[in-house]
């Protein structure tokens, strides 16, 4: 099997006032080509700014301190700039995690897809709308040929993210990366991104690096894992391996800890003790030994080399040596010695649980937006330029309750959410809370209020 792409003995530094931060040591991984590779890892292990160096995109502050990265035979970190323009959006593209940092906000979508193309093809102005189009349907955008001229503040959360992917497409790039790329969709619209990224597999004979949290996400879709922790690879196997049988100590209880994984008659969530390590400083031993139940005194004197186990599978643990374990603790022993959330701490949230008076009646709500200007609704012939976010909606919330809001991307929840916070006026309908009529107040009136209605937003940044 050849490999795409090849990283040897990487090492990635950020700096920092408090010194250097070692992001990404002595990394070595190999990307075959025509398969799906998962990264997966906590948060802070590394996994996003693997994908960065390859595509030479990491912060200012970033050191790429050693290593090489070849890519069809090109060493990606000896590029140039205009080499590596050439390379972005045409042989390699970004699904990126927040799609409200990657998406330009004054632009319409059709704008930049068209120039995406711009850069990469010679095409007709018709035929760049219309591949922009045909794209945005590939990845359920309804109304594509009307939403192509919409901007980034006119989608929701969910559908930001699937113009996201639609983007990194339009090139049918031979790789792409994704960046936790199902972040904000609902699991209608997840399982049909898991279906495209197959046929990009099977039609362009693509290779996809996958990260994500989502374990089942990963066990799904891809062909081989790599697992990070604290800027190494641990352990890489197939799929089968990775899930099936895990070796090292952090893949076994990263598995332990996934929520599908809960036994249902005793709700017992198990969970890894500890926090990642502070990487501005190097262990002497193994980083995770810490926090790890099947430890040795060694692991906390020597950091432990890379293994070769059967069948390609590879371990970084000192329980192993080539082609064989030493002293390896059975899974099910590893998972009873975790700490877990239990039935104790459920019963006593439910103890301290208790719901009042209704504080919040919402009645017949609709939100109206304008999808086009008056002339541009004339122009293309559109008899009613506007569409209805939320159609008589009704609900009631008492005191002291907690009420779940559900559905699709695009359904209407955060439009009603802000709505109800007065943040965008309502076309008709009745928003009373504590006895209160909201609908119709101006800001003043409104800001007092607004105190004892706070909104957690979508997305922090936009």
């Amino acid at each position: 099997m050849s490999n795409l792409v090849e990283i040897q003995d990487l090492n990635v530094n950020f700096r920092t006032p408090h010194g250097q931060v070692h992001a990404i040591r002595n990394l070595n991984l190999d990307i075959p080509q025509n398969k799906i590779l998962g990264i997966v890892g906590e948060s802070g292990s590394g996994k996003s700014t693997v994908i960065w160096t390859i595509t030479r995109l990491l912060a200012s502050n970033a050191v790429i301190e050693s290593g090489r990265i070849l890519f069809d035979g090109h060493d990606i970190l000896q590029l140039e700039e205009h080499e590596l323009a050439s390379i972005r959006g045409d042989k390699m593209s970004v699904v990126f995690q927040d799609p409200m940092t990657s998406q330009i906000p004054v632009l319409s979508y059709g704008r930049q897809m068209t120039d995406i193309q711009h850069r990469h093809r010679n095409l007709k102005a018709n035929d760049k709308r219309q591949n922009a189009i045909d794209i945005l349907k590939r990845v359920g955008i309804p109304d594509p040929e009307q939403r192509v001229d919409q901007y980034p503040h006119q989608f929701s959360g969910g559908m930001r993210q699937r113009v996201s992917i639609a983007m990194a497409l339009m090139m049918d790039p031979p790789l792409l990366f994704a960046d936790e790329p199902t972040t904000a969709l609902d699991v209608t619209m997840e399982a049909q991104i898991i279906h495209l990224l197959r046929e990009l597999k099977v039609e362009l004979d693509a290779t996809i690096v996958l990260v994500s949290h989502n374990l089942g996400l990963i066990a799904e879709l891809c062909d081989e894992v790599a697992v990070m922790y604290a800027g190494e690879i641990v352990e890489k196997g197939s799929v089968q391996q990775i899930f099936y049988d895990p070796v090292h100590p952090y893949t076994q209880a990263l598995l332990e800890c996934d929520p599908a994984r809960v036994l249902k008659q005793t709700r017992l969530l198990p969970i890894i003790p500890g926090d990642m390590p502070d990487l501005h400083d190097i262990a002497k031993g193994c980083e995770f030994a810490p926090r790890c139940s099947q430890s040795l005194d060694l692991c906390h004197l020597k950091p432990p080399s890379e293994h070769h186990l059967k069948d390609g599978q590879t371990v970084r643990c000192h329980l192993y040596s080539d082609g064989e374990m030493s002293s390896r603790v059975p899974l099910a022993d590893a998972q009873a010695s975790m700490p877990t959330i239990g039935e104790e701490a459920l019963q006593s949230n439910r103890s301290h649980h208790t719901v009042g008076a209704t504080l919040l009646d919402v009645s017949d709500l609709r939100v109206r937006f304008r999808t086009m200007g008056g002339l541009s609704a004339l122009m293309k012939a559109v008899k009613d330029p506007h569409v209805d976010a939320v159609l008589d909606a009704s609900i009631s919330v008492r005191a002291g309750e907690t009420v779940g809001l559900v559905g699709e991307s695009g359904s209407g929840k955060t439009t009603m959410g802000r709505t109800i916070q007065g943040l965008i006026q309502p076309h008709s309908g009745s928003i009373r809370f504590d006895g209160l009529e909201l609908s119709g107040l101006s800001e003043a009136a409104l800001k007092p209020i607004r105190r004892n209605i706070s909104l957690m937003f979508q997305d922090p940044v936009g």
